[in-house]
């Protein structure tokens, strides 16, 4: 019954690794099949102890192998997603120096106008 408690617990976290799927940009169809491997493990894990004789210490090894594959996921997916709020960072700020670059070209463009116009 506390294997399968575990199972169950474990199954509700995986709703907040889904949340960090849904928040990527890229590669959510990949993190998305990942989850559903994981998810397909733990529900075969649950029928498991359900169907079958196990011994705690089974049930607490798969468990635990069960865990550690959803904590590499969640920080698999973290990195990615940390990856692309960078990527977004440095778009941004790129786009901002262009701007910036235009508006100086600009001013420059202005500039020589005027001192043509004395001129003449």
């Amino acid at each position: 019954i506390d294997g399968l408690v575990k199972a169950c617990n474990l199954k509700k976290r995986m709703e907040n690794l889904n949340k960090v799927v849904s928040g990527l940009k890229e590669g959510k169809q990949e993190m998305s099949k990942h989850m559903q491997e994981l998810d397909s493990s733990i529900e075969a894990h649950i029928r498991k102890i359900k169907n079958t004789v196990m011994t705690r210490i089974d049930i607490d090894h798969e468990h635990q192998a069960l865990v550690t594959r959803s904590q590499e996921l969640l920080s698999t997916m973290q990195k990615k997603k940390q990856e692309e709020e960078e990527m977004e960072r440095l778009r941004r700020i790129q786009e901002e120096m262009e701007k910036e670059r235009k508006r100086r070209e600009e001013e420059e463009q202005k500039r020589k106008q005027e001192e043509q116009e004395r001129r003449l």
